[in-house]
This record gives C-alpha cells, structure tokens and sequence, in this order.
C-alpha cells in the first residue's frame, strides 16, 4: 500500500497553454581531425565534447510537452551513433568536423527528428569544461 493510494485524476490536466523549453545534456567521445588548412590539422584522441540542446514543446491537454524520453531515445538512435565511440571524419564526411560544424550538424539532425509540436532552439557544444560554443536556429 502506498501513500498515494487515495489520489485521484485531477478535474483539470492542464493548468496553463503554451510552450516550455526543454535543456537536454549530453556527453560523447570521439576521435577527430580537425583542418586549418591543407597541410595543419590538430588530433583529437578519445576527446570528450558535452552537449545542450534546448527544445521549445508546446504543452498538450494533459499538461504535459514532449516526453524527455523520446528526446533522449531519438538523440540515441538518430544522431549519437554518428558521433559517440566514432572517428568523426569517417561519419560526418562532408565537412571539415570543427566544433562550429558538428554543433551546427547536431542542430539539424534534431530539427529533421523532432516531432512537429517541437523545435529545436539552440545547440551548445563544450570541447573543455571551459570553451563552448552556442549556435541557433
């Protein structure tokens, strides 16, 4: 038996419309070169990057946005499989794989697999606990 047992559904699920925006972290490894010209580059061994996405989600009847979980499961099967335990030049070929290109990358990859009712609003992209960058939509 629970404490909660003599709780009922509420007469009204949702308090109050609009949106709520979403901040989603993430962390990935990777291997990675990065280009300054031709001839220089710099090798990213194992290098960790942390993540932040902010979603906007328009809040539904139950008073509820979207579920954290789909947002979790989509990054998962979406776009982390290009980027975790990867060599990104392998994966994301068609650039030059800076930390303003993948953030940009993982920027539409989340506005080509959102559901419709969301968008997403900025991505953050951290090479080091102390440098990051933030690029919008």
């Amino acid at each position: 038996m629970s404490v909660l047992d003599n709780i009922e559904a509420p007469h009204k699920f949702k308090y109050r419309g609009g949106q709520v925006q979403f901040h989603l972290h993430y962390t990935f490894k990777c291997n990675n070169r990065v280009f300054f010209s031709k001839t220089s580059h710099k090798d990213l061994i194992d290098h960790e990057y942390k993540l932040r996405v902010d979603v906007n989600s328009t809040i539904n009847d139950r008073g509820l946005g979207s579920d954290f979980m789909d947002i979790d499961k989509m990054y998962k099967e979406k776009i982390a499989v290009y980027l975790d335990n990867q060599i990104l030049n392998e994966t994301l070929t068609n650039m030059n794989t800076t930390a303003e290109n993948i953030a940009y990358w993982i920027l539409d990859q989340f506005s080509e697999h959102l559901e419709a009712e969301d968008e997403v609003v900025s991505v953050t992209l951290y090479e080091s606990p102390k440098h990051g960058l933030t690029v919008y939509k």
